[in-house]
């Protein structure tokens, strides 16, 4: 595929999927760019960052010895109107959360999302039945 597609740049955004080919196009002469948009390196970026030529980061993480002409630090883009959905104006926008029950919306991933998983469960534990219910 590498062949025939020929690109100019490959680029990754972390997992052990993403590391395969990336390591295959760096072998073909293809200039390589990760990204890592959380505070901690994941494991595959960890990998890949000691051949990428590029490393951008939603975070400068300190103690990572990049070099200054490989790191670049993007920061973490929220555009405004996510941020102000919120409370009375994000029921406004979502007409489906008309209702009184509790909702849940939990993202995570990369080295997190074991951790958020153990965490729903003893925090979803503190509630009685009838909340649960709810």
């Amino acid at each position: 595929m590498l062949q025939e597609f020929r690109p100019d740049l490959a680029v990754g955004f972390g997992s052990y999927v993403s590391s395969a080919g990336l390591w295959i196009s760096k072998r073909r002469g293809i200039p390589i760019l990760i990204h890592e948009q959380n505070h901690v390196l994941g494991k595959a970026n960890h990998w890949v960052s000691h051949f990428a030529d590029k490393i951008a980061l939603s975070f400068d993480l300190e103690g990572k010895n990049f070099s200054a002409s490989k790191k670049i630090v993007t920061g973490f883009p929220v555009r405004k109107a996510l941020v102000q959905r919120s409370g009375e104006r994000g029921r406004r926008f979502n007409p489906v959360c008309k209702s009184s029950r509790l909702r849940f919306l939990i993202l995570g991933g990369s080295q997190g999302s074991s951790a958020l998983n153990r965490i729903w469960k003893a925090a979803f534990g503190i509630f009685t039945l009838e909340e649960k219910e709810k």
